[in-house]
């Protein structure tokens, strides 16, 4: 059984600082545009979360830390 991540299309998110995260994403404000579900390998035990953004570039959902404020969407459109 695979958890679904709480992030849907169209809202914005804030990525986490640490580990997890691409360097240049880290803590930064993104809007979603899509998430997908994956098993890449054969032996692999549970699939995969990603969460894509609109600027073409995607993280796997533990890296997403919350949705963001009103306050940082602003700042980050």
């Amino acid at each position: 059984m695979t958890r679904i991540p709480p992030y849907r299309p169209g809202i914005w998110v804030k990525l986490k600082e640490a580990k997890g995260c691409p360097p240049d994403l880290a803590g930064k404000v993104r809007q979603v545009k899509s998430l997908t579900c994956s098993i890449t390998a054969a032996d692999q035990r549970s699939a995969v979360w990603r969460v894509h953004f609109h600027d073409g570039r995607c993280v796997e959902w533990h890296a997403v830390d919350r949705e963001a404020t009103e306050a940082e969407i602003r700042l980050a459109s």
